[in-house]
């Protein structure tokens, strides 16, 4: 067998903004698998990137070590839905008209959707429609594996966490508001977060909070969204197909809030962290709109919020970045190491990217949505 590096996509996501693609050994007359790994608003706060010094992300950076890297690539739009299906489509926002997430709230959504796409093939229908099996977990598209078209799409999907207990439904405040079984993002705080105890139960924003998590005070027997889908993407890794497949795994954290298991914040003693550089005065020449998009979600600014909750809370958001980060890349580590243990090694590419980065601070600015 011959190792080659091919360029099995175009570079089209980000990674903060960067993309990785493993080498593929390959058999001779054979299509290789596809193992997809999708990160929500992953930034270049990776070791093998060095956008912040402290991140500790091994697993990516073995991936990085043997793959090519795209560190020049861009997303289409600094937020989740539109990037995604941008990735997704090949469709260009200038040419759909999809610039937010506001447009996955209409009723008739899917409907929209085939207006616009037409004949268009997405990536995974394209998969199926030449001879692959298809399979996905977590959040491909913004909801989940499917926004639209799901049953041309995959033949098996899983991006069902559901949350009953509602002690643990009530700390969100209603922040499941994809959808009311939509609970990938939790879960939060046991108070809520600090947005919530600084501000009150009804300030927007209050996803900007972190906690670190006993086992306990995590639901669904102590799993976190994301370890359930690495289990569940290693578990196909394991099992036999009589075509080639593509695998699509989409982690959530370090989304919002900043929550993982506590072993994850001991990582990053809070004392020893960190932070990001600011220019004094940058606001100057940018216009009035610019300044109007870096506020945020919260009254008065998010970055004056910051502020205002304690003298340590932006210390305290960039370890729990920090802490989500390391917590998603050893899901991912459990995945790589499926794959590595299974009959398909050797015949599979592996494409990592992230629909978008993330702001800590930098600017004064908060989350996503604007061209930093």
């Amino acid at each position: 067998m011959k190792i080659s590096r091919r360029n099995f996509l175009k570079s089209i996501g980000a990674l903060g903004a960067s993309l990785s693609l493993s080498p593929l050994v390959h058999a001779q007359n054979q299509k290789p698998n596809v193992l997809f790994i999708a990160i929500d608003d992953l930034n270049d706060w990776i070791g093998g990137l060095r956008g912040h010094v402290q991140a500790k992300t091994p697993n990516i950076d073995r991936l990085m070590q043997k793959s090519h890297n795209f560190v020049n690539a861009h997303c289409a739009v600094p937020v989740c839905g539109p990037s995604r299906n941008a990735i997704l489509s090949g469709m260009a926002p200038t040419t759909t008209g999809w610039y937010t997430n506001r447009e996955l709230g209409l009723k008739n959504f899917p409907a929209i959707a085939e207006e616009v796409m037409g004949n268009i093939p997405t990536l995974p229908q394209h998969f199926k429609q030449n001879g692959y099996y298809t399979m996905a977990c977590g959040k491909i598209f913004h909801h989940g594996t499917s926004d639209y078209r799901a049953e041309k799409q995959w033949h098996v999907e899983q991006d069902k966490y559901e949350i009953k207990n509602q002690e643990y439904l009530d700390r969100g405040f209603g922040y499941g508001r994809y959808g009311v079984n939509d609970h990938k993002y939790y879960p939060f705080p046991k108070d809520g977060g600090q947005i919530v105890t600084t501000f009150g139960p009804d300030a927007k924003g209050k996803s900007l909070c972190w906690g670190e998590l006993e086992r306990k005070d995590i639901p669904m027997g102590g799993l976190m969204p994301d370890e359930y889908f690495a289990h569940w993407a290693a578990e196909q890794l394991h099992k036999d197909y009589d075509q080639p497949f593509f695998l699509a795994a989409g982690f959530i954290r370090p989304h919002v809030p900043f929550t993982a298991p506590k072993e994850y914040f001991d990582m990053f003693p809070l004392e020893s962290i960190q932070m990001p550089d600011i220019i004094e005065d940058e606001m100057k020449d940018i216009p009035l709109y610019g300044k109007a998009m870096t506020m945020g979600a919260i009254e008065g600014g998010d970055h004056a919020a910051v502020e205002k909750v304690s003298p340590t809370f932006w210390r305290e958001l960039v370890r729990a970045n920090l802490a989500c980060i390391a917590f998603v890349d050893a899901q991912i580590g459990k995945v790589l190491d499926a794959l590595e243990s299974s009959k398909y090694n050797d015949n599979t590419v592996v494409m990592l990217w992230s629909d978008h980065g993330q702001n800590f601070g930098e600017h004064r600015n908060w989350r996503k949505n604007t061209l930093w």
